[in-house]
Formats: C-alpha cells, structure tokens, sequence
C-alpha cells in the first residue's frame, strides 16, 4: 500500500491542502484578470471588462471543482490521487462548458467571454498541475532526482 500524498509539505489534510489550492488558483486568476485589463479594454473597448473578469470566473469556478475529486482522495495514496485528478479533469471540463454555454447566450459580447474563459483555462490549469504535482511528489524527493 502507498503512502499518503502529502508531498513536500507533508500536509494531508483535505480541507487545508484543498483551500491552498483553491487559493492559488484565485490568485493567479487575480493576477491574470489584473494584467489583461489594460489590454482588452484597449483592443475591445471598456465595455469589454465585464465580459473579460466573467470569463475569468468561469474558469475559476470550473478550476475549483476540478479540485474536489482530487482533494477527495487525498489521504488514499498515491495512485488514488492522481486517479482523482484525471476525473478532476473531466469534472472541470464538464462545469466550465456548462458555465461557458450558459453566459455565451447571456453575454452582450460572447466572443469575448469565450476568449478569457479558454485563457483562463489554460492558465489554471498550469496552476493547479504544478500544485497537484507537488502533492503526487514524494515528501523526500527534490526536483531533478532520479
């Protein structure tokens, strides 16, 4: 049997390593949202804001539920993690397309909202792999070794 994913950390707790997570996630959406304002107020207009921080939280909201099965299993091993996270992926897919479908029909500007919520998939997904990755680590092993 395998030990439990705790990783570097050596945290095991669900509902603590299920809010860091979560916390990054938001922060790098923050971050994103902070840094692209500029940008797509200036190529699509002011009005493009909304449509743009909508996106933006349909991509988080999608990336936060893709956590819950990973999270879920967190104190099974290993190979329940990473198990967890691939139905994650599914689960994140499923509730950001939901999500996507809804506001495209509701937006005055579709286009753009589908455009910050596929950037804002893209980048949490980046977030949240790093942060899963170090969870499936070992708690002894460092970057780099065999």
């Amino acid at each position: 049997m395998s030990e439990p994913a705790g990783g570097k950390s050596g945290v095991t707790e669900p509902m603590a390593v299920g809010a860091r997570l979560a916390g990054r996630s938001f922060v790098a959406a923050l971050l994103l949202g902070a840094a692209a304002f500029y940008p797509t107020t200036v190529l699509a207009g002011p009005e493009a804001a909304g449509p743009m921080a909508a996106g933006l939280g349909i991509a988080l909201i999608g990336a936060w539920a893709g956590l819950v099965p990973a999270v879920a299993v967190l104190n099974r091993g290993q190979q329940a993690l990473a198990w967890g996270s691939l139905l994650g992926l599914g689960v994140r897919f499923g509730v950001t397309a939901a999500l996507a479908l809804v506001a495209r029909y509701a937006a005055a500007s579709p286009a753009i909202l589908l455009i910050w919520v596929g950037i804002g998939q893209f980048v949490l997904l980046g977030v949240d792999v790093a942060g899963l990755i170090q969870l499936l680590r070992p708690a002894g092993e460092v970057r780099g070794s065999a």
